[in-house]
């Protein structure tokens, strides 16, 4: 039972999700569903479905990325070792530096050999491949239960920095260019945000109006499986275009009249809002120790 709403804004990747957490008993509590599951990395997860998949999910996924990237690191270090050079010098185990270019020639000559690009480099893509495997290998494990995931992610790209990647239990994912919703209430979520369907908006307004469906869900009892703790605000992160990853403040909730007439007005673009977007380092307590 869960709500999470994801939206490409214009400075980036905006997800909000409710905190209730209903288990088979009718028993809840409130915890965090956005995670961030790599220290140094702009990357942010959130998923619907079974709490003990997206937990195993999230246990697995930095294994599986650092397996990758050492296999890559080895192939790098034979392709060096080919070209008669060390490869301490050009390599770091922790390469995920995304890359397009085809390896430039080395000239035989060691005093105008350059560092060359390595061919084999752990991208992006490779991530939500990977991520897509690992959703569907857990789902195929577990019959009776299962997820979809939300992955925000930031890798350096011609047209946008930011994507957000809708991934279903079996393994397919669609990339969402505007707005989508994932739970059992993601159907009045859409219905809510129609108005917002297709049109340009900043992160601060989509959070605002996220925030406003997530509560109006919960008041209304459309889903009792949705809500929040009493006086406390939806989970609200985002991955910025420039590169920032971390949660909004409460405070930067907007009013959600104005937000409305706003939208409403054909001639608003919303400008971009680098300097004002206050984005608070993102730290999850769902796995700390006791």
């Amino acid at each position: 039972m869960t709500l999470i709403i994801g939206i490409k804004c214009i400075e980036g990747v905006l997800l909000v999700s409710d905190t209730k957490v209903t288990y088979p008993d009718g028993d809840f509590n409130y915890t965090n569903k956005i995670l961030k599951p790599f220290a140094d990395a702009p990357c942010l997860v959130a998923a619907s479905g079974s709490a003990n998949l997206f937990q195993e999910f999230n246990r697995k996924i930095p294994i599986l990325v650092r397996e990758r990237i050492q296999e890559i690191t080895f192939k790098n270090i034979a392709y060096l070792k080919e070209l008669k050079l060390d490869p301490r010098e050009f390599i770091a185990i922790t390469e995920t530096e995304v890359q397009t270019e085809e390896p430039k020639k080395i000239s035989e000559e060691k005093d105008k050999i350059e560092k060359p690009i390595l061919p084999y480099l752990y991208t992006g893509e490779d991530f939500l491949d990977d991520c897509k495997k690992l959703v569907k290998e857990i789902c195929d494990n577990n019959r009776h239960n299962d997820i979809d995931v939300f992955i925000a992610l930031w890798y350096e790209r011609e047209f946008s920095n930011s994507s957000l990647h809708h991934i279903y239990f079996d393994g397919s994912d669609v990339q969402v260019n505007n707005i989508d919703a994932i739970g059992s209430g993601s159907y009045y979520a859409k219905y809510l945000l129609n108005k917002i369907k297709n049109k340009q908006i900043g992160i601060l307004e989509a959070a605002s109006l996220a925030c406003f469906a997530i509560k109006h869900v919960e008041t209304l009892k459309m889903d009792y499986g949705v809500g929040v703790a009493d006086n406390e605000f939806p989970q609200i992160a985002c991955v910025s275009e420039d590169g920032r990853m971390g949660i909004l403040p409460q405070e930067s909730i907007k009013n959600i009249k104005e937000v409305f007439e706003n939208i409403d007005s054909t001639n608003l673009t919303f400008k971009k809002q680098y300097e004002e977007l206050k984005i608070v380092p993102f730290e999850s307590d769902l796995f700390k120790e006791n």
